[in-house]
C-alpha cells in the first residue's frame, strides 16, 4: 500500500471536521473512507469489513469486496487469470467460512471469463486452435469439444477451406506423377 501511495496511484488525504460516519459502530479507517467518499467524486468503496459494506449496502453507496476488485483486474486484463486465482486463494483464509462459496464461485468466473475471452479472440482469427489449446492448457480433441460446446465455427473461410482442398488435389496429383 505504502508504494502505491509513493508511486502517485493512491492518494490519502486527512478529513477535518466531523465524521459522517459517527452515528454507526465504524471504526477510524471506515469512517475517514466514509468521509471521503461523501466529500468528493468517488465512483465505488473497496473494504473487507462486513458491517461497513452492511451499512454501505443499506444507504445504497456502490461498494466491493476484495475479491471483486481481483475479478474486476482479471476482467479487464490488469492481471492474469493465474494471479487472480492466486489472490484469491491468499484471501480464503481471512474469510469467513459461509464466504468461501463467493470465493469458489469468483474463481470459476475466471476461468470462465478466460475461456470465453479466448474462444472469441479464437472465432474472430485473433488467435490460433494450437494457442488457445496452450492458453486453456487442452488438447485439440478438448478446444474442438470446447468450440462445439460454444457453437463456434471454424476459423477458416469457405474460400481459403476450397483453395486448400485444391492445392491438396494438386499436390496429390503432381506427386502421383512422381511415383
Amino acid at each position: 500500500m505504502e508504494k502505491l501511495v509513493q508511486e502517485g496511484k493512491i492518494t490519502v488525504s486527512k478529513v477535518m471536521g466531523k465524521s459522517s460516519g459517527e452515528n454507526f459502530r465504524l471504526g477510524e479507517g471506515e469512517k475517514s473512507v466514509l468521509d471521503y467518499y461523501m466529500a468528493n467524486d468517488i465512483d465505488l468503496i473497496v473494504s473487507d469489513d462486513e458491517a461497513f459494506l452492511k451499512m454501505l449496502d443499506t444507504f445504497e453507496i456502490s461498494f466491493t469486496p476484495v475479491a471483486g476488485v481481483i475479478l474486476l483486474s482479471v476482467i479487464n486484463g490488469l492481471i492474469n487469470k493465474e494471479k487472480g486465482i492466486k489472490y484469491l486463494e491468499m484471501l480464503k483464509p481471512m474469510i469467513k467460512e459461509e464466504h468461501i462459496d463467493t470465493i469458489s464461485a469468483l474463481k470459476q468466473m475466471i476461468r470462465e471469463g478466460a475461456e470465453l475471452y479466448l474462444i472469441n479472440q479464437y472465432s474472430n482469427g485473433k488467435t490460433s486452435k494450437g494457442k488457445l489449446a496452450e492458453l486453456l492448457d487442452l488438447d485439440r480433441y478438448e478446444v474442438n469439444e470446447l468450440l462445439e460446446k460454444y457453437h463456434v465455427k471454424a476459423s477458416i473461410s469457405y474460400d481459403r477451406f476450397t483453395r486448400g482442398i485444391k492445392t491438396a488435389e494438386e499436390t496429390a496429383k503432381s506427386q502421383k506423377g512422381r511415383a
